[in-house]
């Protein structure tokens, strides 16, 4: 060990990484039988907000699938198991270990980096079916551990590091010239003096590797292509590989990878690292549209996912109606329905003003959503006959449907994926519910069959409101 390089293992080890040295000493003693849940407790119960990320990540729908409360961390023993609370402890102590300063940008891209990575290791190991997928998991996780320290505590060196690497896609001749020791070696050097070298034993040095090498070689060879995109010719290649390597179908494997990178983006979330370093999706609107080119498992599950998603509003807004209604929170959760279950990315809900002869916006959602509910209003005063006919007829407007005024709704919300629903009662228009697609995006004929349920809610719902009132003849 070069003598730049015991000063700097030294001296990190001297610093207040917000209990990261420590938990982690601590956590590599720890075998992983019943008998240490209290130990694994104990590890962290000191440090209330490394508790809190633990229980947040413990609440997860990746690690508690069940959903079952987990609020104390001997719980979380007892329903997780002390290998995956030990993991999560690890994964918490290591997103956490940032000291706000102004090298955040690189520490989060190379904490996230390292994070997906470890997941996906994690994720080919079950493949695989090896037995020490969480040993694998820590393994990785740490693989990189000198990276993200030296951007946590950088020494004078960070702007230097950080103007000359800028762009790179591999820098470690670089930092033997600025530090005098590449970011590899301090990585080693700091598993070693915080004696977790027998995680250390499994991570991949030079071929040929072993299972749980090639594991963790491959899943950071996978991370890396991602960040350029699922259709980057180097995660083409890698996928490749994987195939062969845990013996699965291409679609299979496709969807486990998804899957991994959707746990990955949510646990992330939740430790506040900036979406800029989110592993992408290789579809960030799954639910848009069906693509061939896609698995077919993975176009069924968005399917049966997107109708799970729309019963279960549906069944909020049908129990809404059964007990005293108040509108504004039905409108409310009428919109949030309609915005996530067809993905579009404004929505209204236009009503009359109740002492004066005028139309008035009672809700909307989306940032655009307001000012087209506006400009629907202002036409309706225009002498548009044409627009003002087809409003007062009542009838539901999609493009398909009302082609002779597709002009005039194109130029109101900026494309032409929208739907305009009718409130209509006793032959008059009571409201008008209003859905707006991105410019980019489609709304199929599903979709509109979608926004028609939730709008014939709606119709349920005035009427009811106008009966309480003491509103009949209707």
């Amino acid at each position: 060990m070069s003598s730049q390089l015991q000063q700097w293992v030294a001296r990190l080890t001297q610093e207040n990484l917000p209990g990261f040295a420590v938990t982690a000493k601590r956590l590599a003693q720890v075998t992983a039988d019943d008998s240490s849940a209290q130990k694994v407790a104990d590890i962290i119960l000191p440090d209330a907000p490394m508790t809190v990320a633990v229980l947040k990540l413990a609440n997860s729908v990746y690690y508690n699938p069940s959903r079952r409360k987990i609020d104390t961390l001997n719980y979380a023993c007892v329903i997780l198991g002390v290998k995956v609370v030990r993991d999560l402890i690890m994964t918490a102590a290591s997103l956490g270990s940032h000291p706000n300063h102004e090298f955040s940008f690189q520490f989060q891209r190379e904490i996230a980096f390292s994070f997906h990575a470890a997941m996906q290791a994690q994720n080919i190991a079950r493949l695989r079916g090896l037995q020490q997928d969480e040993n694998i998991y820590i393994a990785a996780l740490l693989s990189r551990l000198g990276y993200w320290i030296f951007w946590c505590f950088p020494y004078g060196y960070g702007e230097k590091m950080a103007a000359c690497s800028a762009g790179l896609e591999d820098f470690s001749s670089l930092e033997t010239e600025v530090l005098g020791f590449s970011l590899s070696a301090l990585t080693d050097a700091l598993l070693n003096e915080w004696k977790l070298m027998p995680l250390s034993a499994i991570q991949p040095k030079q071929p040929p590797f072993t299972d749980s090498e090639q594991c963790i070689h491959e899943a950071f060879l996978l991370a890396a292509q991602l960040r350029k995109g699922w259709h980057h010719q180097g995660f083409l290649e890698t996928s490749k590989r994987l195939v062969s390597l845990c013996r699965l179908p291409k679609a299979d494997l496709h969807q486990a990878l998804i899957g991994c990178v959707v746990e990955v983006r949510r646990a992330l979330k939740q430790v506040d690292i900036d979406k800029r370093f989110w592993p992408p999706l290789e579809d960030e609107n799954p639910f848009a549209h069906d693509d061939e080119s896609l698995p077919l498992l993975q176009q069924a599950l968005a399917r049966d996912l997107q109708i799970k998603k729309q019963q279960r509003y549906l069944r909020q807004l049908t129990h809404m109606l059964c007990h005293k209604l108040d509108m504004a929170r039905f409108f409310h959760g009428l919109l949030d329905g309609v915005c996530k279950t067809i993905i579009v990315e404004n929505a209204f809900v236009i009503m009359p003003h109740t002492k004066q002869h005028v139309w008035r916006i009672a809700m909307s959602h989306g940032p655009r959503a307001p000012t087209m509910a506006q400009h629907l209003i202002d036409l309706t005063l225009d002498s548009n006959d044409v627009l003002i006919n087809e409003l007062k007829a009542g009838r539901t407007c999609w493009p398909p449907i009302n082609l002779q005024i597709v002009g005039i709704y194109q130029e109101l919300f900026g494309g032409d994926q929208y739907c305009i629903f009718p409130l209509r009662l006793g032959g008059k228009n009571v409201g008008f519910i209003g859905a707006v697609k991105a410019p980019s995006g489609t709304l199929s004929e599903d979709d509109f069959e979608v926004f028609c349920h939730f709008c014939d809610l709606a119709l349920l719902a005035v009427k009811l409101s106008l009966i309480d009132s003491g509103v009949h003849g209707i």
